[in-house]
């Protein structure tokens, strides 16, 4: 079995949509006829608190994904005043990403402690859910499991700490889980197979973001490497990069190399 595919990296994009008070940037709020993100708040002094994002079900965010024949955007500046300029980025349409409730799914019993699910698809995979546990001070990864009943469940023996409040530029953690009891793909027992992922995440710039429409400033750049090691197969390592603002939570997400999703306000 490759698991390289059977247990695929995860993958974060709509995480992080916020809803609160006021504190949503002008020109992302809605218009006629246009609806974007919720109102949320936040003081807007690039260091994001317990409180300022609000992780909870029944939220819908618009992303557009990057042309992947269009020229990379990659950081510029230094990490205390970066810049990701996307004025000229061409897109291939739009994702609307929700976040959903794990009530009522047939894992819901597995994961009695999360409280948030976002959709997850990963190449040999069949489509699923991202199983989270949100609190105030930092929204955690449990496990993976498939939208149709059986056919895949990924429970870590421990939650992975993703984003931690504050957050700040230079934070710096990392954390190894396996597969608990009760991980199956396909009906095949995972957890004694010695899977071990090991968690890398830091916070390495802030900076604006700049969109065709608008700009977002003190934004912070968290990155995302995760290293798989299973016996007697080669190790993996994937990596992303999330773009977080402390009132409209997740911006921008990359994985690797590839192309971005950068969330959108059309002007």
């Amino acid at each position: 079995m490759n698991l390289r595919h059977t247990l695929p990296a995860l993958f974060l994009a709509a995480a992080g949509l916020s809803a609160c008070s006021s504190g949503t940037p002008t020109d992302a709020l809605p218009t006629a006829g246009v609806t974007y993100l919720p109102e949320c708040s936040g003081d807007n002094d690039g260091v994001i608190a317990p409180g300022e994002l609000h992780f909870v079900p029944g939220l819908k965010a618009p992303y557009a994904l990057q042309r992947a024949d269009d020229t990379p955007v990659e950081v510029s500046g230094t990490p205390d005043a970066a810049a990701w300029d996307f004025t000229h980025a061409r897109f291939e349409g739009l994702e609307e990403l929700p976040t959903l409730s794990p009530a009522g799914y047939w894992y819901s019993d597995a994961f009695p402690e999360a409280n948030l699910v976002i959709p997850f698809d990963a190449p040999g995979a069949p489509p699923g859910h991202l199983l989270l546990r949100n609190t105030p001070e930092v929204l955690s990864i449990l496990g993976v499991a498939s939208i149709e009943p059986e056919k895949q469940l990924l429970h870590y023996t421990a939650p992975v700490p993703f984003m931690q409040f504050p957050m700040a530029l230079g934070d710096a953690r990392s954390a190894a889980v396996g597969l608990a009891p009760g991980s199956v793909w396909q009906g095949l027992a995972l957890d004694d197979l010695g899977v071990l992922d090991t968690y890398t995440l830091t916070v390495d710039a802030r900076g604006v973001l700049s969109l065709p429409g608008m700009s977002i400033d003190n934004v912070l750049a968290l990155t995302l490497k995760m290293e798989r090691t299973v016996p007697d197969q080669p190790t993996t390592v994937a990596e992303q990069t999330y773009l977080v603002h402390e009132c409209l939570g997740t911006v921008g997400v990359r994985s690797g190399a590839g192309p971005w999703r950068i969330v959108w306000y059309p002007r």
